[in-house]
């Protein structure tokens, strides 16, 4: 007795310390977790993605028909949007992932955003609540494998199988059962005759829905973190949780007995174990999967909106992030004028960063010497335009345009996949920024080093014809180029503005600032003497540059 006594009281000591262990692993994960999305609010991302990343990532996009302007990959490459997206990319679950990835390609013309700037502002101001959706998002996970837009697009194809011949299994298993009880001798053969045939049976339909049980536990975790949401009972959000609500109402019968089809996996539990044969033997988790696959088709909407006022809140949620990383932003301003007007406006990627301010009317040609700006200018101007109509947030303190479709030609190169020059991609890249003027939606474009993949007569002759085009549209162009000849061309459409340098002790200063006017000054000879070419050589090529510039031909 004093043995058993013994034993009873070391179980129950080991059970206790296995509680309490159990208890400050979790409150130890839970601080941990907190710390970290506390410690990433008001950062910018930097997780690295790869290829097959974005692939994932950009489904939902790609793949959801939209009525609004998407900004095209010609576009999202050269201003390398990639880098952006990441940046702005502080969420935590695969549905704000995607979700944001598509609003960053979107452009808005038909909301003033104010509902968004509501929630915006009331995350400055309560960042404890934004904290605590980051944290349920995060419960919520990414999964490395499979857009989630693309699994939930299964259940569009998902039957509603007939449940007769896995009812009639459990029906000859009791038979059997009882058999067991009233013929011993036929009993035992009738029952394991019944058990080999419904671990069969079960295997053969279980095999053929078993890829929709992935997408089945992601949809029960959508739910039961959307309900989460809805339970915090924040304010900033309330709108969203109201629409949801519905949403969750209509699939509220999803969740009810979801632990019968075993959607988590297999734990190793005992529990779990013992669950696993019952399946087998009685198809519970097939018999409830025709009965879930029933209620989602007739609520396929339902799915999506959810997956969307998700993806919505979280994506707003990475924007308050990222707005607390600035040094300072602007809401734009739009306006039915024609023109773009940006003061100490950056480039969000930069890590010092040179602010720059324009305000025009007309289309912009700039002129200058090699990597003095002009590139990064152009970019810092298109990205905070499609920041303006899209996150409603702007790298400046004052930015206003009106609202357009965005076109850039700027980082193009050959093309071994089609057999294409560098010429033939550029000038394909021009013809669909000229194809687009003739459609209802304004255009701004960005142009860098227009046609340099020909000789300096054709490209002057052709560049003057296209800039002049596109600027008498209704359009704005911002065009930079080393051709100071087309400064003088354009004049009447274009308002000239250029970069800079200065030389000292043999090397090259660049200031970064816009100037009005055209160019005055060159570099490329100048950086020869800074690389550390032979004077001979910077010389004589200085003295070719002046001849030529002079009387307008080479000196033999």
């Amino acid at each position: 007795m004093e043995t058993i006594i013994i034993y009873v009281c070391i179980f129950f000591i080991a059970f206790v310390i296995f509680v309490i262990n159990s208890v400050k692993f979790r409150k130890k994960e839970q601080l941990r977790i907190d710390n970290f999305i506390s410690g990433r609010f008001g950062v910018k991302g930097s997780e690295k993605l790869t290829d097959e990343d974005f692939a994932r990532i950009s489904y939902y996009f790609k793949n959801c028909p939209t009525e609004d302007f998407c900004i095209d990959d010609i576009t999202y490459n050269d201003l390398d949007m990639n880098e952006i997206f990441v940046m702005l990319n502080q969420t935590y679950s695969s549905l704000g992932e995607e979700y944001l990835y598509k609003k960053l390609r979107t452009l808005n013309f038909h909301t003033d955003f104010e509902e968004e700037e509501q929630v915006y502002h009331y995350f400055e101001e309560h960042q404890s609540d934004a904290l605590a959706l980051q944290k349920i998002f995060y419960q919520l996970g990414k999964n490395k494998n499979h857009s989630i837009y693309q699994l939930l697009e299964r259940f569009k194809d998902v039957k509603r199988g007939n449940n007769i011949i896995h009812y009639l299994c459990c029906v000859l298993f009791v038979v059997g059962f009882a058999l067991l009880f009233i013929q011993p001798v036929i009993g035992i053969f009738a029952f394991l005759g019944v058990l080999v045939f419904n671990i069969g049976t079960y295997y053969k339909y279980r095999n053929q829905i078993a890829e929709y049980f992935v997408c089945f536990r992601y949809l029960i975790d959508m739910i039961r973190k959307a309900e989460e949401i809805i339970g915090t009972d924040i304010k900033g959000i309330s709108d969203e949780c109201d629409k949801m609500k519905e949403n969750i109402q209509s699939l509220k019968s999803v969740t009810r007995g979801a632990f019968l089809i075993g959607i988590h996996g297999n734990s190793g539990s005992i529990a779990e174990i013992v669950m696993d044969y019952v399946r087998m033997i009685f198809h519970i988790d097939i018999i409830k999967f025709h009965q879930m696959s029933s209620v989602i088709a007739g609520q396929i909407d339902s799915v999506f909106e959810l997956y969307e006022r998700m993806g919505k809140i979280e994506s707003m949620l990475a924007v308050s992030s990222f707005r607390a990383a600035l040094d300072y932003y602007c809401q734009p301003e739009f306006t039915e004028e024609n023109c773009v007007v940006a003061e100490e406006m950056f480039h969000p990627l930069l890590e010092h960063p040179v602010s720059n301010s324009i305000a025009e009317k007309k289309s912009v040609l700039i002129t200058g010497s090699n990597a003095s700006g002009k590139s990064t200018f152009l970019k810092s101007v298109a990205i905070n335009l499609i920041f303006a109509q899209t996150i409603h947030t702007c790298t400046a303190k004052k930015i206003k345009f009106r609202k357009s479709g965005i076109y850039s030609s700027m980082a193009l190169r050959d093309s071994i996949m089609t057999n294409e020059s560098y010429f033939m991609v550029e000038i394909r890249s021009i013809k669909r920024i000229v194809d687009a003027l003739h459609g209802e939606i304004p255009v701004i474009c960005f142009i860098d080093e227009v046609l340099r993949g020909t000789n300096t007569v054709e490209r002057i002759a052709t560049s003057t014809e296209i800039l002049g085009t596109i600027a008498e549209k209704n359009a704005l162009c911002f065009a930079a180029t080393h051709d100071i000849e087309l400064a003088d061309l354009l004049r009447e459409n274009y308002s000239n503005y250029h970069f800079t340098e200065q030389l000292k002790d043999r090397d090259i200063h660049f200031d970064y600032k816009i100037h009005a006017g055209k160019a005055t000054s060159k570099n490329a000879i100048m950086l020869l003497s800074a690389m550390g070419f032979d004077d001979e050589i910077v010389s004589l090529a200085q003295k070719r540059a002046e001849q030529f510039m002079e009387n307008g031909s080479w000196m033999k």
